[in-house]
């Protein structure tokens, strides 16, 4: 009886042990294929390929097979100065620029978390298959500055009239798969492409100038892919 007892009482003892032993940090770069819907920021921010994404990650393994990882990540801040013409729908208003042409200096940005269960299926020696789904949850900042208004250069009324920085939080899917590779029994590399549900990034905002007009954003859905190297600790 006091045998058991005692190998109860050490039971957390030995599975933290385990888990410690299957604990592990990296780091990945990725590419973030994004673009936002037509007439609802495509003509504004980040276009398709434009954002490189930069992550730091930990995940622990609770067998050989099942495990879960957080990661933390941001891009780069994207800039674009597009010209917006006249009869041309943006933001949702149609002939946004009215008489135009108006130039912007337009910048995106995404930062944030996800949360993922992972699975990884040995098919050869130290090369695994590797899948993770769950949830994110982060912060789109975009900014449209004016610079020109109707082919010339934007008084400083027409800037602070016109200018848009919306920033907004939303909670989103994530699902990825692709190769782990274990070149040694403490270092490890992944290959992956993931999908996440960016199309949840959708807002309503107004300027002074938009008047009543209500200017609307969509993002679309985004597809990742990118490079990780990571350490058993």
């Amino acid at each position: 009886m006091k045998r058991i007892v005692a190998l109860f009482l050490l039971m957390p003892s030995f599975a933290f042990a385990n888990v410690c032993d299957e604990t592990y940090v990296g780091a990945r770069l990725s590419g973030r294929s994004m673009e936002f819907k037509t007439g609802l920021g495509d003509n504004l921010f980040a276009q398709k390929n434009s954002l490189i994404q930069y992550s730091v990650f930990g995940g622990t393994q609770f067998n050989e097979y099942f495990g879960t990882e957080v990661t933390v990540f941001t891009t780069n801040k994207d800039k674009r100065t597009p010209t917006i013409n006249s009869g041309t729908t943006a933001l949702g208003i149609a002939n946004f620029a009215g008489m135009g042409p108006d130039k912007y200096e337009a910048k995106t940005q995404i930062c944030g978390t996800t949360l993922q269960v992972t699975a990884c299926y040995p098919i050869v020696q130290r090369v695994g298959v590797f899948a993770a789904a769950g949830a994110g949850y982060a912060k789109m900042k975009l900014e449209a500055n004016l610079l020109e208004n109707d082919g010339v250069a934007a008084t400083y009324t027409q800037k602070a009239n016109n200018s848009v920085d919306p920033a907004f939080s939303k909670i989103y899917p994530v699902a990825k798969t692709g190769l782990d590779v274990n070149i040694t029994d403490t270092i490890g590399v992944r290959a992956d492409i993931g999908w996440e549900g960016t199309s949840a990034f959708k807002q309503s905002f107004y300027t002074v100038g938009s008047g009543n007009n209500a200017l609307k954003v969509k993002a679309r859905d985004s597809f990742v892919y990118g490079m990780s190297v990571y350490a058993y600790i």
